[in-house]
């Protein structure tokens, strides 16, 4: 768990934390670990190697740094840079966080100082993030990139004013989506069609499209089989593959979340069969 100590400090390396490990997992440098706390646990003096996000899942911790002491409660988002030293003491039952170690790239683009935010679009985020670390697809690692592209963006707050229309640059990036979804592109492949910084055209396609590229690829997928399940009698394994779903267990669990009932269920409900 420690890297090193200094002045007093454990450092903790990427993906290292304190509190019981419920879930973890990477995506394109990005490490997320979900860690439950107890009531009364008191974390030592500590760093992180890296940039670091929080997201206060359940529960509150008070934290110490430099004579300052702060509150976090369910619904804050916490940015702090690497190497900030800090203490922690959970103050209420069932204590849970997100936590996002952040890439070299993305703690670049993100504020010196910590920084904490509470808002209804911050909670909205991080709960679909959850969504996609909890149940893995083979889009979830573009959702979550770009997910988290967004959690950095409203930390920075950066100003932005969108047009009437997209740029021509987002429509590339939206014709490649629909081009090819049997391939799930990766977000630098996408920036480099737009020749845009990761972060900007995840922002930009969040505005305009109101929801994250890899969410918005997910749909395309599930949109595209509901046409063939509807409009053919081919065989659902295929109609799954054709869709860009390797694993017919997958494309059945996703439809369903999407549709809201398998894809058999579907496909009689669209020719005139009914319900259960």
């Amino acid at each position: 768990m420690a890297v090193d100590s200094h002045g007093g400090s454990q450092a903790l390396e990427a993906g290292a934390y304190f509190g019981t490990v419920v879930r973890t997992c990477s995506v394109t440098g990005v490490r997320f670990t979900e860690s439950a706390y107890e009531a009364g646990q008191v974390l030592p003096t500590h760093d992180h190697a890296s940039a670091t996000m929080c997201f206060v899942m359940q529960g509150a911790f008070d934290e110490d740094w430099g004579g300052s002491r702060m509150e976090f409660s369910r619904g804050m988002l916490l940015y702090r840079p690497a190497g900030h030293i800090h203490s922690d003491r959970f103050t209420a039952p069932n204590g849970v966080t997100l936590s996002i170690d952040l890439s070299h790239e993305l703690a670049a683009a993100g504020p010196n100082e910590p920084k904490s935010i509470k808002s209804p679009t911050t909670r909205s985020i991080v709960s679909r993030l959850c969504r996609e670390i909890r149940h893995t697809d083979e889009c979830s690692p573009l959702a979550a990139e770009s997910l988290t592209h967004l959690l950095q963006d409203e930390l920075a707050r950066l100003p932005d004013e969108v047009g009437r229309r997209p740029p021509r640059w987002l429509l590339r990036v939206k014709a490649r989506l629909h081009e090819d979804i049997r391939t799930t592109p990766s977000l630098a492949e996408l920036a480099e069609i737009a020749n845009a910084h990761p972060m900007h055209v995840t922002r930009r396609f969040n505005q305009f499209f109101g929801c994250s590229i890899g969410e918005y690829f997910r749909t395309l997928r599930v949109e595209h089989c509901r046409r063939l399940l509807a409009q053919t009698d081919r065989p659902i394994g295929e109609i799954s593959f054709e869709g860009g779903f390797c694993d017919q267990a997958y494309f059945t669990r996703t439809f369903r979340a999407a549709v809201g009932c398998p894809p058999a269920e579907y496909r009689r409900r669209a020719r005139g069969g009914g319900g259960r």
